[in-house]
């Protein structure tokens, strides 16, 4: 979320955001494959702010 706040290379923020969310899915998808349900909290933490991220990057 920094990159386009700040101005620091925000030409990543684009592709960094999206790609966080899509790692963060399909780590969801392998705890659930496993059993492991109570390790899928973290993920969906994760998948929330790096959707915001991702939204952000793309409206402005």
């Amino acid at each position: 979320m920094l990159p386009p706040l700040t101005g620091v290379a925000p030409v990543l923020a684009p592709a960094a955001a999206p790609g966080l969310v899509l790692l963060q899915v399909l780590a969801t998808g392998l705890h659930v494959s496993r059993g492991e349900l109570k390790e899928t909290g973290l993920n969906a933490a994760l998948i929330v702010p790096a959707a915001v991220a991702a939204w952000l990057a793309t409206a402005w």
